[in-house]
């Protein structure tokens, strides 16, 4: 061969070797080749309540991830009760959220009772360790395995409830055998529209000899047929709303005073806010200067809701029962019509609430006149007038 001939030949073996070598390269590195591994995201909260500090029971944290290889796509958050720093978790077991947003309020219960002084001028207040958790979720799905926390006790003043029907007062008042009971409350440190109520009604016989002069746990509950209907004598109620704070459906007629069942009944209402914080028995006459707390004596006093009519062109007529007619009508109106209105002279502090009404109109000794049905007033019934309800006739 020539020499031109034989270098050709060296140099295209070369270029061979080196595109066997690229290939077996290549296909190696893509078959058996691996992946860098994927860097779990960190946790940071930039914001929150001092470390094991006594705060506020709504907690508002802020917090931030960083990836080192990847985005941040989500974060998950939980709470705990009762944890403090060092204290073991198991993490997977725990109800975490997810969510997109790097801020919250927390609403955790402050519910250990009890601390401060037991006097009404001194904060009384709940308290409850707790702890918030946050982990940063990257974007190949990675979770950061130690999640920032918080850890603090909250505190959460506790709300006082009042009687307002029959308002409170030393001894005992009395009342009807169906009382009209009213109450309210109050709290300090959060909002009044979220507190719920638990009532109870209990004579003072089974009070002394049943429950050693206190009164039965908060968790002995009844209920009614209906929702939010009374227990009755002797239970709790379950908690109720803070638009119910009032019960009208008791039976209190057994133990009318002269009656076989003859007792003095002790009414008491207890409240508890959005934070877990309640009324506890043993704070109803330090703290709450015994203001939720009154006896009652059950008598047959007066009549019921006295009525009122008006008429046009008439005097006003108060009646507490239907008499008969004498023989002179007091007015004749001859072809003038006449509307007339009636309604209920109420008492909640007697427990003189009308339930229903019905009027008869006698026309001109009409054979076919009588008694229209029973109806109730609730549907008419508006609190901002005096009074409440009023019909119109015709």
């Amino acid at each position: 061969m020539g020499t031109k001939t034989t270098r050709r030949l060296i140099f295209l073996g070369i270029v061979a070797a080196c595109c066997a070598a690229f290939l077996f390269h290549g296909c190696s590195e893509k078959a058996g080749g691996t992946r860098a591994p994927n860097i779990l995201p960190d946790t940071h909260i930039s914001f929150g309540p001092a470390e094991d500090s006594l705060t506020f029971y709504r907690i508002q944290a802020f917090w931030y991830g960083s990836d080192a290889d990847g985005d941040i796509d989500s974060f998950q958050v939980v709470t705990v009760k009762h944890i403090a720093r060092g204290d073991s978790l198991d993490l997977d077991h725990l109800d975490w959220r997810a969510t997109t947003s790097k801020e919250s309020t927390f609403v955790v219960e402050a519910d250990s009772c009890c601390h401060g002084e037991p006097s009404p001028e001194d904060p009384h207040y709940a308290t409850s360790f707790w702890g918030i958790l946050v982990r940063a979720v990257d974007d190949a799905g990675g979770i950061d395995k130690s999640p920032a926390g918080l850890y603090f006790q909250a505190a959460n003043l506790i709300p006082k409830a009042n009687l307002r029907v029959p308002a409170y007062s030393p001894g005992y008042q009395t009342v009807r055998p169906r009382p009209y009971i009213l109450w309210e409350g109050t709290d300090f440190d959060g909002d009044e529209t979220q507190l719920q109520y638990k009532y109870l009604l209990l004579p003072e016989t089974e009070r002394d000899e049943i429950w050693g002069g206190d009164v039965p746990p908060l968790d002995l509950e009844g209920s009614g047929e209906l929702p939010h209907q009374s227990p009755g004598v002797g239970m709790w109620s379950e908690w109720v709303p803070a638009d119910c704070t009032y019960v009208r459906d008791i039976d209190l007629s057994s133990y009318r005073i002269g009656s076989a069942g003859q007792d003095e009944v002790w009414v008491y209402v207890t409240v508890k806010d959005e934070g877990g914080a309640f009324l506890p028995p043993e704070l109803f006459d330090t703290y709450n200067e015994g203001t939720n707390v009154q006896g009652v004596r059950v008598l047959n006093t007066g009549a019921g809701v006295q009525i009122v009519v008006e008429g046009e062109g008439m005097a006003t007529i108060k009646e507490f029962e239907c008499k008969p007619r004498g023989d002179t009508p007091p007015a004749v109106f001859a072809g003038a019509p006449v509307s007339f209105r009636f309604w209920g002279d109420e008492s909640p502090t007697e427990g003189k609430i009308t339930q229903s009404y019905r009027y008869y109109i006698d026309e001109f000794d009409d054979p076919s006149s009588r008694w229209n049905f029973w109806t109730g007033v609730e549907p008419i019934r508006d609190p901002a007038n005096n009074p409440q309800w009023r019909v119109r006739f015709p």
